[in-house]
């Protein structure tokens, strides 16, 4: 993670059952997403056909400041220029 955002990617929970299972998100946010600063708590229901239900959950948190310093001047932020690497150094 960086300064400018907070997006984090985790692996999906798994379940083992010899019919096989189903994972699903029934709360927080997807991998990949950009998370709000505070506790984004992830849970995942884990059924098999038989209708056996788990539920397991985490949590993620995202802190306002996790610099060392404060930074006033978040412009680098938003630089969206590409670099041209074909000039060499």
């Amino acid at each position: 993670m960086g300064y400018c955002d907070a997006t984090y990617t985790y692996a999906i929970p798994t379940g083992d059952d010899n019919c096989g299972v189903t994972v699903t998100q029934i709360a927080g946010l997807p991998p990949g997403s950009t998370f709000p600063v505070g506790l984004t708590v992830n849970t995942f229901e884990i059924s098999d056909p038989s209708g056996n239900t788990v539920t397991t959950s985490f949590t993620v948190d995202i802190r306002a400041r996790y610099m060392p310093f404060a930074i006033s001047d978040t412009s680098i932020c938003n630089n969206n220029n590409k670099i041209d690497l074909s000039k060499g150094l």
